[in-house]
């Protein structure tokens, strides 16, 4: 186990500590004992919607998702659309008029582009005098002649990704091949079906043909450590049931509760957004967030920082009292401007291993790094 400095882990804390609070506001009171920890995966959800690159440009942008607990067997059927506009309206997150709505189809991935939008944003002057509205800064229309093919959109405008992924069941057992409809309206049921949207830059060549700021690449997660020892992705490590220290026991406060998993991610992951022009001042970066899921078992945190990274994971006993439990984790990392990247690992909870004993180095003392660390 490895033991924090008293400043990190204070700022982790105060950090993770308001993140904590706007899950259990949204869970309404997810402290209660008669629910879940929110890392506890039971039931479909969609982690995260990846687009790559993380911004629409002249070039495709290619979208998919991260959608785990699915019903084993069930087809799942998928709705996307890109959006200039959205507002929330009758319970769903829709575009402002169905006539801005770019349709990116029924499958698994989608390709958006500025092309695309483009061709609704002729409409985007109309649309906006019937309903009362200003174009925002960042869409100029020219006021003399009004006309559609004056939009012009600035590097910097957000437009949004709209998603909806369900079971098959959802739809009577066949997917429907209609965005619209979809998209229309909010999922009937939240077992089995999800429905959202994502914030993406649109990103556009000045007139010298600089590429924008917000050009940027997804982070990359390379790989997860257990216990200290890279974790490889085809490794099932048997591991103890989590015994938790005494609540008296003051010198554990600090240091990680479980089994230290600890992301690693790929050189360049953070990037520079922009550069100090003050002495003294530091440049601007992105901020990686890491949260964390299971199917059993608790995690220490719901998320951790990129610079304390490393996380508990807490294994319970397996349930209905089997013997041992097969127990999934994920992991995504997020960029703060729209990147996303995610991995998963499986692990066997098996309640007479011992304790001490290595969950990685136990089975294979050759891998690296077990020649330092414990047993």
């Amino acid at each position: 186990m490895k033991t924090r400095t008293f400043l990190a882990a204070r700022c982790c804390v105060v950090v993770l500590g308001c993140l904590t609070a706007l899950g259990c506001l949204s869970t309404l009171g997810c402290d209660d004992a008669n629910y879940d920890p929110p890392t506890l995966i039971k039931t479909m959800r969609v982690l995260a919607v990846r687009a790559d690159p993380p911004y629409i440009g002249l070039a495709p942008t290619r979208v998919s998702a991260f959608v785990v607990g699915q019903t084993p067997g069930e087809t799942l059927c998928y709705a996307w659309a890109l959006c200039p506009f959205a507002w929330e309206e009758d319970g769903n997150y829709a575009c402002l008029d169905p006539s801005l709505q770019v349709d990116l189809g029924n499958a698994p991935t989608a390709n958006a582009s500025l092309l695309a939008l483009l061709t609704v944003l002729e409409k985007l002057p109309a649309v906006l005098a019937a309903k009362g509205l200003q174009p925002p800064k960042d869409v100029a229309v020219d006021g003399a002649t009004d006309k559609p093919s004056d939009v012009a959109v600035d590097a910097g405008f957000e437009v949004r990704l709209l998603f909806q992924i369900s079971e098959a069941r959802i739809w009577g057992g066949t997917c429907p091949n209609d965005t619209t409809k979809m998209l229309a309206k909010p999922c009937p049921t939240r077992d089995g079906c999800m429905f959202g949207d994502k914030g993406l830059r649109v990103v556009v060549p000045n007139d010298k043909g600089a590429p924008s700021k917000d050009v940027h690449a997804n982070p990359r997660l390379e790989l997860l450590t257990l216990n200290g020892v890279p974790w490889p992705a085809d490794v099932t490590p048997t591991v103890a049931v989590y015994k938790a220290p005494p609540a008296d026991d003051l010198t554990q406060l600090n240091t990680t509760q479980g089994l230290e998993v600890r992301p690693v991610w790929s050189p360049g992951s953070i990037e520079l957004i922009s550069k100090s022009t003050e002495a003294g001042v530091p440049d601007t970066t992105e901020r990686l967030i890491f949260s964390f899921f299971s199917d059993a078992g608790t995690f220490q945190y719901r998320r951790t920082g990129f610079q304390v990274p490393d996380n508990g994971y807490q294994a319970e006993r397996p349930a209905k009292k089997a013997a041992t439990q097969l127990v999934t984790l994920w992991v995504v990392v997020r960029d703060g401007r729209g990147g996303s990247d995610w991995t998963t690992r499986q692990l066997l909870v098996d309640p007479t291993t011992p304790a001490g004993r290595h969950p990685l180095c136990g089975d294979d003392p050759s891998l690296p790094k077990c020649d330092e660390v414990g047993p």
